[in-house]
């Protein structure tokens, strides 16, 4: 009984904080792993508020990637406590990810019971951003029963497990051909990190991804590019947009990555803490664990495709802004695939275009030490030319004689 002290929220955070602060922010993790093993000891009641406080730190310390995590670790240790839920949607909803703020509505009212219902579609009805759409979500919720079948079906490495579950549904309620077509696909799992950036089919190519020169350009494009094959301003801009969207593409690759890699991580922990070798019947629990996993991480990466997809519209328009201020021909703001692809050409033109201009100041620098087909300097001919040779020769004397002081001169 003398620990119980220690497991009040606000000094467990306290705590925390201080050492964090003391440590001038080098023993953060220690701090954080301190507050997670504590939660495992903690009651239900304590454990709620110690998660309400554990994010409230890291939203103090500015760590919100870790103050989402730990908020979704929250709701999915207590799926029952509006409280939790109304936190994690006010945080998403102050962060102005409208968009996962909707998802954990929707989330939560599937868990939740019907009088907490009100309260989570206030705060959505509260945000000017996500008011107009608390109507089609209800709808959305209200079809739930025949949607949430298909979601609900586990991963096909639980599938013989689930048969030794006992249940009292009949076998014609659980299989229904409307939700299990026989043409399904089957989920595919990501095995080891991803090497290429998701496909985003709103905005499947930009201005400077690879293109198949096998199509020529009009000749009137052609013709009217020839006024740029010279122009340094052009390929100046065309190299800098060139660079811009190869980093861009990095950072987001690296992302992706670490997105994929969290999820694998967490993955393996859930499994490891799961599948034991004295686990003889799975638990229903582990399995709703599993399934949420699964979901949750299916969410995760809709979400990055989706903020993949906004960046990737938002760069090609800015391209074709900046090349179209230049006046290159074909070059407007559009997501037509038609006119991408001939801008895409256009843009290979004028990168063929600047490396055939840099080339030639290479191989020309040579010839300023000597051309061997320019003729030698003519020398000068003595006997043509004379310094006085344009003035009358002096007359000499008359008399030959040569004259004396009072002679003539």
């Amino acid at each position: 009984m003398q620990a119980a002290p220690t497991f009040e929220p606000e000094a467990v955070i306290s705590a925390a904080k201080h050492q964090i602060i003391s440590s001038n922010y080098k023993e953060v993790d220690q701090a954080r792993s301190t507050v997670f093993s504590i939660l495992a000891k903690c009651d239900e009641p304590t454990s709620i508020a110690l998660y309400m406080q554990f994010a409230d730190l890291e939203i103090e310390l500015r760590q919100f990637k870790q103050a989402t995590k730990v908020l979704e670790q929250a709701v999915v240790t207590h799926p029952l406590s509006p409280v939790l839920w109304k936190r994690y949607v006010g945080f998403c909803l102050e962060r102005q990810k409208h968009s996962n703020a909707k998802k954990l509505v929707v989330r939560a009212i599937e868990l939740l019971p019907e009088p907490s219902h009100g309260e989570l579609w206030g705060l959505l009805e509260q945000n000017e951003h996500t008011q107009g759409d608390v109507g089609a979500l209800k709808a959305q919720v209200a079809a739930g029963p025949v949607s949430a079948a298909v979601v609900v079906a586990p991963p096909s490495t639980t599938t013989s497990t689930l048969a030794s579950i006992p249940t009292n549904t009949p076998v014609e309620a659980t299989v229904a051909p409307t939700i299990s077509p026989p043409e399904q696909k089957a989920t595919e799992y990501f095995t080891k990190l991803p090497e290429t950036l998701p496909i985003t089919p709103e905005c499947p190519h930009l201005l400077f991804d690879p293109l198949d020169t096998s199509g020529p350009l009009p000749p009137n494009i052609s013709y009217h590019l020839e006024d740029f094959k010279l122009s340094d301003a052009v390929f100046r801009e065309v190299l800098r947009l060139h660079d811009a969207q190869r980093q861009k593409e990095v950072d987001t690759l690296y992302r992706w990555q670490d997105l994929i890699a969290m999820q694998m991580k967490e993955g393996s922990e859930l499994h490891r803490r799961h599948v034991t070798p004295d686990t003889a019947v799975v638990d229903s629990e582990h399995l709703i664990q599993r399934h949420e996993f699964t979901l949750r991480a299916a969410s995760s990466q809709s979400q990055f495709i989706e903020i993949t997809a906004m960046d990737r519209n938002n760069q090609l328009s800015a391209q074709q802004s900046a090349l179209a201020a230049l006046r290159v021909p074909l070059m407007a703001v559009s997501k037509d695939p038609s006119v991408v692809t001939d801008q895409r050409r256009v843009v290979h033109w004028l990168l063929e275009a600047e490396r055939t201009w840099r080339r030639p100041p290479q191989q020309q620098a040579p010839r300023a030490m000597g051309d061997p087909r320019r003729s030698p300097p003519r020398r000068v001919d003595e006997h043509q030319y004379h310094p006085y040779g344009g003035r009358p020769h002096p007359q000499r004397p008359i008399g030959g004689g040569r004259g004396g002081r009072g002679g003539h001169r």
